[in-house]
């Protein structure tokens, strides 16, 4: 699915960075072109494959992180109806956030993703999103 594609445009289909709060019912139809404006929120959806389903007697949380900052820590990450996780994030972007990446003005996302089950809790893994202004 994303093999050939360049790195940074293969992690921003994986964490998609979107301007609206609902994920589109349709990853695929996502644009490749996004633009944000600083002081409005950007929203976070992980579509990859790895845990997008919840394991029974399993619990999944996330910690955010803005440009290596901690945004957000244990935001639980509830199942959907159909046993699907939803995994998100959001953050709003200032303009004293951004840092030098190629000579523009940048934005790195992450979302450390935890699995627990049978109280023990694991790192699943960090997925990263990174758009220029």
């Amino acid at each position: 699915k994303y093999r050939g594609l360049e790195r940074f445009e293969a992690r921003r289909q994986i964490v998609a960075d979107l301007n609206d709060q609902d994920p589109p019912s349709d990853p695929s139809k996502i644009p490749v072109d996004r633009k944000h404006e600083l002081g409005q929120p950007v929203y976070y959806f992980y579509f990859g494959e790895k845990d997008a389903k919840a394991e029974e007697g399993c619990t999944y949380s996330v910690d955010t992180w803005a440009n290596w900052k901690a945004v957000a820590a244990d935001q639980s990450i509830a199942p959907e109806d159909d046993g699907k996780l939803l995994w998100r994030g959001v953050h709003t972007w200032e303009a004293d956030q951004m840092v030098n990446y190629m000579g523009k003005e940048a934005a790195i996302f992450e979302m450390v993703r935890y699995k627990t089950c049978g109280g023990e809790k694991t790192k699943i893994n960090t997925v990263c999103n990174v758009f220029v202004l």
